[in-house]
């Protein structure tokens, strides 16, 4: 079994804890809207190499995930900015 493999299983056995525990941090710091990190993976380790606050991956999104891609970021939106109506570009 590979590192990626282990994680997964430990992962599966310990979600609710892990998300629990992100939920938590996730509401006491602001995080960005989304982002992206990526992942060395070897044997016997896994690292993050890189962080991308404006990440251009949606190409490697799944069929199944991309169909649902526009509604969880709405109601990701709409559960940080309850009161926002409309999104306007920063102004330079």
């Amino acid at each position: 079994m590979d590192i990626v493999d282990q994680l997964n299983k430990h992962y599966e056995s310990r979600s609710a804890e892990i998300e629990k525990w992100f939920d938590y941090h996730l509401n006491n710091i602001l995080v960005p809207l989304y982002s992206s990190v990526d992942l060395r993976v070897s044997n016997y380790k896994i690292v993050p190499v890189d962080t991308n606050i404006f990440p251009a991956g949606f190409n490697n999104l799944t069929e199944n995930f991309w169909a649902d891609t526009g509604n969880l970021f709405k109601s990701s939106l709409n559960a940080k900015y309850p009161r926002a109506s409309k999104i306007t570009p920063p102004r330079k």
